[in-house]
């Protein structure tokens, strides 16, 4: 089971752990609409290509974070999360497509960039890192809106 420990990444399994005014895409509504659209795929092949459509971005947005946590690999990171009260990633009682856990192992190495950038704050020495990191979260799991309206118009060619 994947934790999540930093208030910042718990901003996007519920509003309740959101900062003032700020309201971030939530990782639950990610999962069950992905669900959703993956369902509508007949074939194993028409599956994956739906999925694809909705997860290249946090594929993309994966990427981009694991390159501001290469300053962090030759750190001891040992007791980031001392202190923190996790949380599950994901609701225990459910069972998850394998094509949306990238989406959960973007947030838990959000969390962890989170974690190491408080601990170590001279690395970056920028307080809007995180924030860039946020976004790029933020922007990922925002485009399975668009995806969704795209799918179910029809415009999405399936093939298989």
């Amino acid at each position: 089971m994947q934790l999540i420990h930093t208030r910042e990444a718990k901003a996007f399994l519920s509003h309740d752990f959101s900062q003032a005014g700020m309201k971030r895409p939530l990782l639950p509504a990610f999962l069950k609409t992905g669900a959703m659209l993956i369902s509508k795929g007949a074939t194993p092949s028409q599956k994956n290509v739906i999925a694809n459509h909705f997860m290249n971005p946090i594929e993309g947005a994966h990427t981009r974070l694991l390159r501001l946590l290469r300053p962090f690999l030759r750190l001891n990171g040992e007791a980031i999360f001392d202190d923190l009260d996790p949380i599950p990633a994901l609701d225990p009682e459910r069972i998850y497509s394998p094509r949306l856990m990238p989406a959960v192992d973007l947030l838990v190495d959000f969390d962890h960039f989170v974690a190491l950038n408080t601990l170590y704050p001279n690395v970056y020495g920028d307080p809007n890192t995180v924030e860039e990191a946020a976004a790029f979260v933020s922007k990922g799991l925002a485009r399975i809106d668009g995806a969704a309206k795209f799918i179910e118009s029809g415009k999405l060619e399936l093939r298989g």
